[in-house]
């Protein structure tokens, strides 16, 4: 009995012991968890330091304002118990913790070695952030708060070393370069961004390694990404998003690439280093405006004299840097050599430096301040030349060279429709000589303004044009005889197709005298008739003189056109589909009264139809056919047709032995068996079929084709001609009362 009484007693001992050793432990980690809940909820910071391990109180607490900082983690300050406890090691232990609102965290606990007491190592706390809970260690965000509060500091206050100390690897390779001026502005922006106390409201997306972070900051938010090595945080890249500027620079680290293309490209420029220049400005840059330019023409700023205040926006893969110096602001674009990749690929390519700098210099502009005026590098260095040698292609006629440095809208009404003849014929001034001064230049926007002075003193001005990347020249303006500026364009454009209308009258040529003229002459008198008129015979020669002045309002012109001894011509033009057509002259016959071409034609044209006769015969197919009879005296005198083109609207030409055309013949001309005939009883068949069908024709020349028909000098139709079968003799309209007749083989049937 004794040795089991006494085996009872111990095991009951033991087992008071054990409950009791149970017991101080629970006592111990509640004890605990109690003090740092109640330090929280206090806002005891001496209270709160003395129960945080020395780790802890190292990661999480070392900022100035510990309690404020601490909100962000939402930490127990109610009445919590300890639900579970669990054993890590002999020195740490879990404990799962429950507040009386009903909150759960894990305390992290550790004997800590320099305090001699157990203390809270970390808090981990479960929240839900847009839907969905996460965990969230109160050290590690702490310490990454810490981290971006010290790096925002020493990037706005600190020096070069501290400065790369807090970057990354990848960071470093893109701001180590820059000078210390530069690197200094590219921080100081960044950090400017940041006010304090913003700090403490972050959002954070952490994971083992890494981190993303979102910060509030002036007018936006700073995006942070943030990595670790050796146990502690560096900053990989920052972005800062101002709400109100759609076109925000990018990261700090493309922003850094940029900046040191630019530092290497002042540097080169200043030393006309163009080795140096090539390998940061685009071939197309380079080649067209700096390789062969006087680069001591234009000053830009030096290398290490960069303003506190600058300007980079961002499109695509192009970055615009605007830096004030002086009285102008340069502008410097640059363009983004792999943007297709992915940003790691890139940063890790240009870090680097595998395949030369990220970006580029496309163009550089220099702005006036207070005004609009500016200047290009690509158009100081180039206009000159270019301008020059459009000059002198002028003076030669060169039809080649005028069109590949012209306008597209300047080449279309002139070079590339003038026929050879009327090239040589063109009212050209004498712009061009060796001694071509050039005295003044300045930009807006794409368009370059250069004045010139000749030997001789004449002033010219001249307009350039940005067109895909080249300067093309548009315009050349300069005095006439009375002192009024005139441009070079107009006058070209509306003296084109007087001149073809001279030498088209001058050769019988109906096919380019039509392409000169608008729709309603070619419909009210060209059309009726296959040969140029006798009359105004002398009007050729008239029209070949020097052009006197002119006016246009929207799309009429009037020219008035003379040699300076007698009345001038009057031309009138309008524009069609692009071009500058005729559409009446007015002209003195020697009576002191003008004389309108188009309206005398046409009258004439008129008068012919109404004096004649007709008569309904039957025909033996049971057709009716309509015949003009008798012989009208009233006659329009027209030229030869042996070598008329022969060109008509909506019909073919009438044969010479039908009995409408010897009808027609008869009646011209008296005595004339060679005249032409009038293609056409009504005009009313070119305005239903030919309305807005005039083709103006281009000159095409093919010097490789020496047998083309371009090469002949020809020209494409300017009326397109429908030819007719046996079996068209003769259309009606629906409407009773008109009909249109047009001859053909066969007489004129009415169905």
């Amino acid at each position: 009995m004794k040795p089991a009484i006494l085996l009872v007693a111990l095991t009951g001992i033991c087992g008071q012991l054990g409950c009791q050793s149970m017991l101080n432990q629970s006592v111990m980690e509640q004890r605990v968890v109690e003090q740092f809940a109640d330090a929280v909820r206090e806002e005891n910071e001496p209270a709160l330091r003395r129960i945080a391990s020395s780790e802890f109180e190292q990661k999480a607490l070392r900022s100035d304002n510990v309690l404020g900082d601490l909100r962000v983690m939402k930490l127990p300050t109610g009445d919590v118990s300890v639900v579970d406890v669990k054993e890590l090691s002999e020195n740490r232990r879990e404990v799962i913790v429950k507040e009386e609102t009903g909150g759960k965290y894990q305390f992290q606990l550790v004997r800590d070695p320099d305090k001699h007491y157990w203390a809270v190592d970390d808090v981990v706390v479960r929240q839900r952030s847009k839907g969905t809970q996460v965990t969230r260690s109160t050290a590690e965000v702490m310490d990454l708060l810490m981290t971006l509060r010290e790096f925002l500091d020493i990037w706005e206050t600190g020096d070069r070393e501290q400065i790369l100390a807090m970057t990354s690897p990848g960071l470093a390779a893109s701001l180590e370069p820059l000078p210390e001026e530069w690197l200094t502005a590219l921080t100081k922006r960044i950090a400017s961004a940041y006010e304090e106390g913003m700090a403490r409201k972050p959002e954070a997306n952490l994971n083992e390694d890494e981190a993303v972070v979102k910060l509030p900051s002036k007018n936006g938010h700073l995006m942070l990404k943030i990595v670790r090595l050796d146990q502690q945080w560096r900053v990989d890249d920052v972005e800062a998003h101002n709400h109100r500027d759609d076109n925000h620079a990018g990261s700090v680290r493309r922003q850094a690439d940029a900046m040191n293309s630019i530092h290497s490209f002042l540097t080169a420029y200043a030393s006309e280093d163009d080795t140096a220049l090539r390998n940061v400005t685009t071939e197309r840059f380079h080649s067209s405006s700096l390789e062969l330019a006087d680069l001591s023409l234009v000053q830009l700023p030096k290398a290490a004299d960069v303003p506190a205040e600058f300007e980079i926006r961002a499109y695509e893969n192009l970055l615009t840097f605007m830096l004030p110096a002086g009285r102008e602001i340069v502008r410097l674009d640059l363009e983004e050599q792999i943007s297709e990749l992915p940003e790691i690929v890139q940063n890790r390519f240009v870090s680097g430096n595998r395949h030369g700098p990220r970006f580029l210099v496309r163009d550089v502009t220099l702005y006036e301040k207070g005004s609009d005026r500016q200047r290009s590098l690509s158009a100081v260095f180039t206009a000159p030349t270019r301008a020059a040698l459009f000059l002198k292609a002028l003076a030669d006629r060169d039809r080649e060279v005028l069109s590949q440095i012209s306008t597209t809208e300047l080449a279309k009404g002139t070079w590339q429709r003038a026929t050879p003849g009327v090239l040589a014929a063109l009212p050209i001034p004498k712009f061009y000589d060796p001694s071509l001064t050039l005295t003044s230049s300045h930009s807006t926007g794409p368009r370059t303004e250069l004045e010139f002075t000749t030997q001789q003193g004449l002033m010219m001005s001249c307009t350039l044009i940005n067109q895909n990347g080249l300067l093309k020249v548009d315009d050349v303006q300069f005095p006439n005889d009375s002192g009024q500026v005139t441009s070079l364009k107009t006058q070209l454009e509306l003296a084109v197709p007087i001149l073809e209308f001279g030498m088209a009258w001058s050769a019988n040529n109906m096919e380019q005298l039509q392409k000169a003229c608008s729709s309603d002459f070619n419909r009210l008198v060209w059309s009726h008739l296959e040969g140029v008129p006798r009359q105004f015979s002398h009007l050729p020669d008239r029209l070949s003189s020097q052009v006197i002045d002119s006016r246009i309002t929207q799309e009429r012109a009037t020219v008035r056109v003379g040699d300076g001894t007698g009345v001038p011509v009057t031309a009138s033009l309008i524009m069609e589909h692009g071009y500058w057509v005729m559409d009446e002259l007015k002209l003195d016959e020697g009576t002191g009264h003008a004389v309108a071409v188009r309206e005398t034609l046409r009258g004439q044209i008129a008068a012919k139809l109404l004096s004649g006769s007709y008569s309904t015969v039957h025909r033996g197919d049971g057709h009716q056919i309509v015949m003009p009879v008798g012989q009208p005296n009233q006659g329009l005198d027209l030229s030869p047709t042996e070598e008329a083109s022969g060109a008509s609207s909506g019909a073919s030409s009438g044969a010479s032995g039908d009995a409408f055309a010897k009808w027609a013949q008869s009646g011209l001309t008296e005595g004339d068996s060679t005249a032409s005939t009038i293609q056409q009883a009504s005009a009313e068949i070119s305005a239903e079929i030919n309305r807005g069908a005039i083709d103006h024709a281009i000159y095409h020349q093919y010097p490789d084709d020496p047998d083309s028909p371009g090469s002949q000098g020809r020209v494409t139709p300017a009326v397109s001609t429908r030819v007719l079968d046996d079996n068209s003799a003769a259309r009606v309209l629906p409407q009773t009362d008109r009909t249109i007749r047009q001859p053909a083989d066969a007489p004129i049937e009415i169905e």
